[in-house]
């Protein structure tokens, strides 16, 4: 079966019901991901699945899923494929599109982009079937719906927190990368070559899941594996892929996590969060479709932090949240904090650190006033540089540290029994040299095992 692949982001969803309507009005197929995956097995595997199936996949741009690492992936798997491409501007000029993400505009080639009219995109439909037919697709192409189709029709409910389940994949020349077949879009576990690989001695010290541990499915990659690896490289480069991916196992069995905190941080209706900081130096609280640290006044304070004191002090957690830098980038951080309590007169914890201006991360224990490096600080490709939002997991559970970005675990674990418990924040600094600075915030979810 072949049908057409709607790639877009969730703020344009009404954009992509009308265009599915309107295009199997015309006798065509479609599929996306609110109306057609279901419940069970990997969304990600699912998508990836629609993609190779699909004759051909339409691109719903706008200045939302321009920052969408989920989308992002999907155009790069078009791509790879070789897919047609037929992209729709919304609110967006072309240049403006090839200027704000020209990787993108790489991938699509020569397509055409259509700006979609003040009309809506249902007027846009007869010559999305023009375009659809000059590339080779036509309804007569789709056939009768297969069972799996058919069976896509179940509503979809909130995606579930991110479970980092291992694949495999071949060893790179910078970093060691494992591609992962999981809940986290374009996941894969990434070590440095250089950081020791330590296995936890119990499931107890393995690294929380974001959510329920599932059982990873076999993708075709994973069947290649012996191929690769034995063509590749040698024996002892061999183990060490083995005891990663054995890690990983690890890391992704044992009980389900319970979900302490959830909130989309975009709406302060319904919000849990601060609506405000208090204090005239900083500012904290619910933005347009976001939640906001801002540091007004350097002099005063470089930093603005949300505190998750609602929690109280917990152990064996993990906080995952998007983030983006809003306004200039230099110099700005953005942290996720665990186990954080005052010890020796300090505030004590271990925190994750973002500098999306230069795509560079690192993992550290801050204690006695004094900062020490667990792993980084490293760039790494799995960060979304420039104003792009960045899907952010930082996880203590047990003695293990573990840091994630866009679905990748960018750390071995790191095992360290300084703090045993705290509290949790999220937030964003500046160095010296910047005055202010913003970071935004949206879909936190905080798990416990």
């Amino acid at each position: 079966m072949t049908y057409v692949f709607i790639s877009h982001v969730e703020e344009d969803q009404q954009i992509t019901e009308q265009l599915a309507t309107g295009l199997e009005a015309n006798g065509f197929q479609t599929w996306y991901y609110e109306r057609d995956s279901v419940p069970g097995p990997s969304y990600l595997s699912q998508v990836l699945d629609a993609i190779e199936e699909s004759a051909a996949v339409v691109v719903i741009i706008s200045r939302d899923s321009l920052g969408s690492w989920q989308v992002d992936k999907e155009i790069v798997q078009v791509h790879e494929t070789g897919k047609p491409f037929i992209p729709l501007l919304k609110d967006l000029t072309h240049a403006e599109f090839r200027a704000r993400n020209p990787e993108w505009a790489m991938a699509m080639g020569a397509a055409t982009s259509t700006a979609i009219p003040p009309t809506g995109v249902s007027s846009l439909v007869p010559r999305i079937v023009t375009g659809l037919h000059r590339v080779g697709v036509n309804p007569a192409d789709n056939g009768a719906v297969s069972g799996r189709a058919a069976a896509m029709t179940e509503t979809h409910h909130p995606e579930p927190v991110p479970v980092m389940q291992p694949d495999v994949a071949p060893v790179g020349s910078d970093d060691q990368t494992v591609p992962l077949s999981s809940h986290v879009v374009g996941a894969s576990v990434t070590t440095r070559p250089s950081a020791e690989i330590s296995v936890p001695a119990s499931a107890s010290e393995s690294v929380a899941s974001a959510g329920p541990a599932t059982a990873p499915p076999v993708s075709p990659k994973a069947q290649g594996l012996s191929r690769r690896l034995l063509g590749g490289i040698g024996v002892a480069a061999l183990v060490a892929v083995i005891v990663v991916v054995a890690l990983v196992l690890t890391i992704n069995r044992g009980s389900a996590s319970k979900v302490l905190l959830q909130d989309s941080l975009t709406d302060p209706s319904k919000g849990v969060l601060d609506k405000s900081s208090g204090d005239p130096h900083y500012a904290i609280g619910y933005g347009p479709g976001y939640y906001f640290t801002r540091i007004v006044d350097k002099k005063w304070n470089n930093t603005a932090f949300q505190n998750l004191n609602a929690l109280g002090t917990v152990t064996n957690t993990t906080i995952a949240v998007d983030a983006r830098i809003n306004g200039p980038l230099p110099g700005r951080t953005i942290d996720l904090a665990c186990r954080d309590a005052v010890r020796g007169g300090y505030d004590s914890y271990y925190a994750l650190n973002v500098r999306p201006a230069i795509s560079q991360f690192e993992l550290v224990k801050v204690a006695h006033n004094q900062t020490t490096d667990l792993a980084g600080p490293a760039t790494s490709r799995a960060i979304s540089s420039g104003h792009a939002w960045n899907h952010l997991v930082l996880t203590c559970n047990g003695n293990v540290i573990t840091a994630g970005i866009n679905g990748q675990l960018v750390t071995v674990p790191q095992t360290d029994s300084s703090f045993p418990a705290g509290k949790l924040w999220f937030g964003m600094e500046v160095d010296p040299g910047p005055d202010v600075g913003e970071a935004d915030f949206k879909n936190l979810v905080v798990t416990q095992k």
